[in-house]
């Protein structure tokens, strides 16, 4: 290699570790933030008298981030709601799933794939008709989030979304491919995704797109960052081009711990401090799932037995997806925090949530 050459990659890598050192630092903060951030979430919560109900003026939300195990969660919402004759909100029950994008709210419990964003500023607007007369400066919501190992979570979306029955195969394949024999190509359907390389994983999962035009990288920022519509940067936040990472990370650690914050990995620490804060929700059943689409990774992180991926390509997804692994770690500390301020204010756990 030309001493040129050898100058721009030990430049590229300095500039790599030093933007890596900067993420980090933003979570840090977050992370140590975190019981802070409870006891606010907290105290808002017990302000509110009884079982802590929505209403249309101040709704329940649910962030649900694709392939983190939320669709049964979504069902339990619309029966809560319906018990209490609550208007609601959520994709596939009231509203199609593609509802990223979605406009005024009229409801006490909303849920689904939508971008923070989005919502705070429906339902700021919906609250402020004259906002040249009276503006409030944020929107009154409750909300909830649960996330998933990134490793876990990218490959069942990869399987489920770019393979199964509603992967858009002949669209990915083609984006894929080209030259000779590339019409024969076009009509495969892609790898699983415990069969694809690091090189075809660094070619393949900033480009990739579902039917509705979304990637599987870095879905929590997808969600809560500010600027979560933009898919492209979303999608290659540290696949290629950087700079956006910084203010990804920090918007959507931002909006993020507004929320009660569960991990799936630990979800029945999860369903008691989501009951716990907000009592008129029951304490979700742990066992149960609902479109589980040909995952390797089980709840612990471990592979199922028999399978392995190449080292390699374990470091091209989470170097792909480094904004969501750092989400991931906030999440953990904001859920420890809740538990802890939770059992300080006098709270007992109670029995397991029944296994269904």
């Amino acid at each position: 290699m030309a001493p040129r050459a050898i100058a721009m990659v030990a430049f590229a890598s300095a500039v790599g570790m030093a933007q890596e050192a900067g993420l980090a630092a933003i979570a840090g903060e977050y992370a140590a933030a975190a019981p802070a951030a409870a006891r606010a979430l907290l105290d808002v919560a017990a302000a509110v008298p009884g079982d802590r109900a929505p209403t249309v003026d101040a709704p329940f939300v649910f962030f649900h981030l694709r392939k983190s195990a939320g669709t049964l969660i979504r069902k339990e919402l619309v029966a809560q709601a319906m018990r209490r004759k609550l208007p609601t909100f959520v994709p596939c029950h009231t509203a199609p799933c593609d509802t990223y994008g979605a406009g005024d709210f009229h409801a006490a419990v909303i849920g689904g794939h939508l971008y923070f964003s989005s919502v705070a500023w429906a339902l700021r607007r919906g609250a402020n008709p004259n906002p040249a007369l009276r503006a409030a400066p944020s929107a009154n919501f409750s909300c909830f989030t649960i996330l998933r190992r990134p490793l876990a979570r990218v490959e069942s979306c990869w399987n489920f979304r770019m393979r199964g029955r509603r992967g858009p195969r002949a669209r990915l394949a083609a984006r894929l491919t080209g030259g000779a024999g590339a019409l024969a190509r076009r009509r495969a359907v892609p790898k699983p995704f415990i069969a694809m390389g690091a090189a075809e994983l660094r070619e393949a999962l900033p480009l990739a797109l579902d039917e509705y035009g979304h990637g599987c990288n870095n879905e929590a920022l997808r969600i809560f960052a500010d600027a979560g519509q933009a898919e492209t940067t979303v999608n290659n936040a540290t696949a290629a081009d950087r700079r956006a990472a910084p203010a990804l990370l920090d918007s959507a650690l931002r909006n993020m711990q507004r929320c009660v914050v569960g991990v799936l990995e630990r979800c029945e620490e999860t369903v008691e401090a989501l009951s716990a804060t907000y009592p008129w929700i029951p304490r979700l059943p742990c066992a149960r799932r609902a479109n589980s689409y040909g995952a390797n990774v089980r709840a612990g992180g471990a592979l199922a037995a028999g399978l392995s991926y190449a080292p390699d390509a374990l470091a091209e997804v989470a170097r792909q997806n480094a904004l969501e692994e750092h989400v991931y770690a906030v999440a953990n500390a904001m859920l420890d925090a809740q538990l802890a301020m939770l059992r300080a204010r006098g709270w007992a756990a109670g029995p397991a949530a029944p296994a269904v």
